[in-house]
């Protein structure tokens, strides 16, 4: 991803050269791959382009392909953490970003600067977020909420009196002049904003949108604090 990745890269191939290599291929491949699922979600979400599958079948696929990818590349580094620290874990399915600092399941000593770092991150509100939408992706599709936008029209109309007025006037007994709609105000509008549900753990229709978490922008976050929590664990493991 930058400098950073490589030299730790370097790091640890020096401790397991095999292992060392294939973990942190794991990691970056995540991001690389989540990123380019979230391009794909961009041309879903703003494209009515006519495609083999419908717009909201597309936009679910490439949604779970990004959160899944996402989540994985925090379990890859997990993995990278244990062998670079000569860490252990008595059973191999315990080895999730979740458990890094449960010494239950995870025996890790990692520096005190980035066990404070994982500890930040595993707290912060988009590994929460991100924890929860891949639960939940992994049993159902989200429900995602969709704005529409509405805008106050007047309409005068002419009478065949030749008189004007609103589209409610009565003028006299006359029927009036058929009108032209045709307008640049009828331009078909830009597909509207699309929200992701406040909290995705909670039961099926009992979803809330207060929150206002737009689907592109929610996920170009998330994103970026996992990247950028990354390259700052690739620094200080050490």
């Amino acid at each position: 991803m930058t400098n950073r990745a490589d030299e730790f890269y370097e790091r640890i191939k020096a401790v397991d050269h095999f292992k060392g290599h294939v973990y942190h291929a794991t990691t970056c491949s995540r991001i690389s791959e989540a990123s380019y699922c979230l391009t794909q979600l961009t041309t879903v979400v703003t494209s009515n382009s006519p495609a083999e599958l419908s717009p909201s079948t597309l936009r679910d696929l490439y949604v779970f392909a990004f959160v899944g990818t996402l989540r994985s590349s925090l379990d890859s580094l997990a993995h990278e953490l244990l062998i670079f620290f000569n860490g252990t874990a008595p059973n191999s399915r315990n080895v999730d970003f979740g458990n890094l600092l449960d010494p239950k399941k995870i025996q890790l000593a990692l520096p005190p600067a980035l066990a404070k770092h994982v500890q930040t991150f595993q707290s912060s509100s988009s590994y929460v977020y991100l924890h929860a939408l891949r639960n939940t992706m992994l049993h159902r599709n989200l429900t995602v909420m969709r704005v529409e936008s509405s805008f106050p029209i007047s309409i005068a109309v002419r009478g065949a009196d030749g008189v004007v007025g609103t589209a409610d006037w009565d003028s006299g007994n006359c029927e009036p002049a058929p009108l032209n709609l045709a307008s640049p105000l009828a331009q078909p509008l830009p597909d509207p904003p699309m929200y992701l549900p406040d909290d995705p753990s909670v039961a099926l229709g009992d979803e809330t949108y207060e929150l206002s978490r737009p689907i592109l922008s929610t996920c170009r976050r998330l994103l970026n604090d996992t990247k950028d929590f990354l390259l700052t664990a690739f620094e200080l493991a050490r």
